[in-house]
């Protein structure tokens, strides 16, 4: 052990506190120093004392022996049996803490649970549930209605054209009908109009949905221009994306894709429904057409 055998080089006995090294190197000092001893073994032997001296002072080269001397003793004094017992007691520390971690984990999660199974009670009772559904209905009532409306024949308005005007401020391309009605038309159908040319705008039947335009020249010649932009565009794909909420009818289930379902009926699908009952006066087209 390095300190006790510092204590040795000094002469010291093993415990001696470190009053008894300073007193002791100050007299071994004063006897192998070499500025009162010539003998040069009396250097080696002061260096040899005073690497001692220091590592007695230094406090943590200190501790750290002490500690190790403690450990070893600590080991070589307990009986294997302590040491045994004390690692089953850590083993079962654990395992009872890990217990603990699985009985909260499994509460929190039948918590969860619960609140999980009454929020989808809550949405599938009641008002909100038969909001949805009607919500639901409204969308099958007019996916069904995109899909026979494309069988029926279209409703053409239009007359002769008495000339054409382009708006350079306005950037419109503007039609003048014979009875001094106008028409906005896009560029490349403004371009094949001419005075005297029959132009007519194409409707569905029942939803008057706009979908083309027509030129009919005074020879007979017949020109059609479709509308991009229009429920029958990739008919049925329209039609087949409002039939989509008929699922809430069959399908009720605790689970991500349901509640995704639930969602859209709630909002993208209504807004998108508004937004095409009121374009072009379809409301009222719809209606006119229900009571012919």
């Amino acid at each position: 052990m390095k300190r006790n055998f510092c204590l040795d080089v000094l002469g010291l006995p093993h415990g001696s506190p470190l009053d008894d090294v300073k007193k002791r190197f100050r007299e071994l000092a004063l006897k192998y120093h070499p500025d009162v001893n010539d003998d040069p073994e009396a250097k080696e032997k002061f260096l040899n004392y005073l690497k001692a001296y220091q590592y007695l002072l230094n406090e943590g080269d200190q501790l750290a022996d002490m500690y190790s001397s403690y450990k070893q003793k600590s080991y070589q004094e307990r009986p294997v049996a302590d040491a045994v017992d004390e690692f089953e007691a850590r083993q079962k520390a654990r395992e009872k803490m890990r217990q603990r971690a699985r009985e909260y984990a499994e509460a929190h999660k039948k918590e969860a649970e619960e609140i999980e199974k009454r929020v989808f009670t809550k949405l599938t009772s009641g008002w909100p549930w038969n909001l949805v559904r009607l919500s639901a209905a409204i969308s099958c009532i007019f996916a069904l209605a995109i899909f026979v409306d494309f069988w029926l024949p279209e409703i053409q308005t239009g007359t002769t054209v008495k000339a054409k005007v382009y708006y350079k401020y306005f950037q419109r391309n503007t039609v003048i009908y014979d009875d001094q009605s106008t028409v906005d038309v896009p560029e490349n159908v403004h371009l094949r109009i001419a005075s005297g040319d029959t132009f007519l705008l194409n409707f569905s039947g029942m939803l008057q949905e706009f979908t083309s335009y027509t030129i009919i020249k005074p020879s007979g010649e017949e020109m059609k221009f479709d509308n991009p932009y229009n429920l029958f565009s990739y008919y049925p794909i329209a039609s087949l994306l409002f039939l989509i909420p008929g699922f809430l009818f069959y399908y009720k289930k605790n689970e991500v894709s349901f509640y995704i379902l639930y969602f859209a009926v709630c909002v993208p699908y209504p807004g998108l429904i508004i937004h095409q009952i009121l374009r072009e006066d379809k409301l009222t087209h719809v209606l006119s057409w229900l009571s012919s």
